[in-house]
């Protein structure tokens, strides 16, 4: 049957050949992924610190490992250090040979060398460092954790902490039952996601080393603890702010750190150390068992596909409260801009070029760390002001350069023949912005849910921040990315259809409602 003259042809959005392509694309990373897991010899590519004057070494931001590798190797160029927001980060980078090797604290690094046969520790180190525990600077909380580290030092608690989350199986690296009442309240413990000082485990639940420590001290001087994950540099900028009591993440004692915060004395001290490629890797023939074993590790193991339904529902919730309140909001501004003099529509169009002028991550940490720096709000909350406000002021913006493009000659015949400012604006401006502007406002109401992405920069645990966590765990970025994207693009896809689809209907109703059309 013939096509009638004038109608294109359907576009497929799910075409077999691209769903093919995308399987051939997927197999090839994975091949390309799991040849680098092997087993065999676990030899570190270089021997000694000198063998690294020229090569790439990365660091986590915000740390001091890269002042200890300028400092402890006079030949190396400090153009050579390339920062990274995690040890898993730094992971990915090692396995893909952007870097030659990463320095980290042993503790640290010898779980990641652990999960990656091919990766090794040289057998020279950086030096020592000690790790603490940060609290607000002159806070008189800190002498009295110090007064208990001392206490749980002496009589033996550390060393069995210590041998529990550092040492043992993951069978035992469990936490203890938590107080649900204290007299003194609660503490805010912001954490830097590192296994296995902090880090998530199934059901949400934080957990490691300093985690049980500190609930162990806030236990016993009277405070129940709240935890929550941050990435490293916002958990010391979240101290000093005040929204944390307590930062903890395997945070290196050192003067500067003294100088702004309360650090305790060291809970752990051990050696900074360099992760390189192994040696003569043998590459892995078992394909299919080594995607098995990491599909396993990303959701399975410690229910960790929970993390994901969590932050899952976060996105959900601020997309969908953000559409909910941001839409009304747009509207009105867009009346008022119409309706009122020209000093309200100045400021009106001011906040619509500041909103849509300036990134949505910059404007969520100014509203987080500045305007409500002083203010304990919950992160969740911000994150949904913020964007509620980004929303309102960028679909009322397209909206109103929609109605300013109206031939100004249909305003004028409409007051002439008797309607109201009011009713121009209702019966004839409005309508046809929103008609001419339907497919950007779909566009803008699926990229509220892309844009989520960011909330987790103020520690909220969203989709994104729920892959984070896995991957902090596993060490191994593929599969929960890979879970991350698809969600989004389905999220997003089905978003889009249906918004469209509701716009279409309600189109069509208009149209039988003003013109006695039936709708197609």
């Amino acid at each position: 049957m013939k096509r009638p003259k004038g109608k294109a042809r359907p576009a497929r959005s799910w075409g077999i050949g691209t769903f093919v392509a995308f399987l051939c694309v997927l197999v090839v990373i994975l091949s390309l992924l799991y040849s680098r897991s092997g087993v065999g010899d676990v030899a570190p590519t270089y021997t000694s610190l000198d063998e690294l004057s020229d090569k790439r070494v990365g660091t986590i931001a915000g740390s001091m490992y890269a002042g200890v590798v300028e400092e402890e190797l006079p030949k190396f160029s400090s153009e050579n250090i390339r920062p990274y927001e995690n040890v898993d980060d730094m992971v990915e980078a090692l396995k893909k040979q952007e870097i030659d090797a990463f320095v980290e604290g042993k503790a640290v690094a010898s779980v990641a060398v652990a999960d990656h046969s091919d990766m090794a520790l040289m057998p020279e180190g950086l030096g020592e460092e000690d790790v603490g525990i940060a609290l607000r600077k002159n806070d008189a909380l800190a002498s009295k954790f110090n007064e208990r580290l001392l206490e749980l030092s002496l009589d033996g608690t550390l060393d069995t902490l210590r041998s529990k989350w550092l040492v043992a199986s993951d069978e035992v690296k469990t936490m203890p039952p938590t107080q649900k009442e204290s007299p003194n309240g609660v503490l805010r413990v912001a954490c830097a996601t590192i296994a296995p000082m902090a880090y998530v485990q199934d059901n949400n639940v934080m957990v490691g080393y300093e985690v049980e420590l500190v609930q162990t001290i806030a236990r016993d001087l009277g405070y129940t603890t709240t935890f929550y994950s941050a990435p490293f540099a916002s958990v010391l900028s979240d101290v000093e702010s005040g929204k944390a009591d307590v930062g903890i993440g395997n945070i290196t004692i050192t003067p500067d750190r003294q100088q702004r915060f309360s650090m305790t004395i060291p809970d752990y001290s051990g050696n900074i150390v360099v992760v390189t490629h192994a040696s003569d890797k043998q590459k892995n023939v078992d394909f299919i068992s080594g995607v098995i074993r990491s599909f396993k590790r990303t959701f399975v193991d410690e229910s960790r596909w929970k993390v994901i339904l969590d932050g899952l529902g976060v996105t959900a919730t601020i997309s969908f409260i953000t559409a909910l309140v941001g839409t009304p909001l747009a509207l009105w501004l867009v009346k008022m801009r119409y309706r009122r003099g020209k000093w309200i529509s100045w400021h009106i169009a001011l906040f619509q070029s500041l909103v849509g002028g300036v990134p949505i991550v910059v404007i969520i940490m100014l509203l987080y760390y500045v305007l409500f720096g002083v203010i304990d709000i919950a992160a969740e909350i911000v994150a949904i002001i913020a964007f509620v406000l980004v929303f309102s002021g960028r679909a009322s913006g397209v909206l109103w350069d929609a109605i300013d493009a109206i031939d100004k000659g249909q305003e004028e015949g409409a007051i002439a023949m008797g309607y109201t400012p009011s009713q121009v604006y209702s019966k004839i401006l409005f309508p046809q912005a929103i008609g001419n502007t339907r497919s950007r406002l779909v566009s803008m109401y699926v990229s509220i849910v892309k844009e989520t992405a960011v909330v987790g920069y103020i520690a909220v645990q969203d989709l994104t921040r729920a892959s984070d966590f896995i991957r902090a765990r596993t060490m191994d970025a593929f599969f929960p990315l890979i879970a991350t994207a698809i969600m989004y693009f389905v999220i997003c896809r089905l978003l889009g259809v249906v918004l469209n689809k509701v716009g279409v209907y309600l189109l069509a109703r208009k149209r039988k409602r003003e013109w006695g059309e039936e709708p197609e």
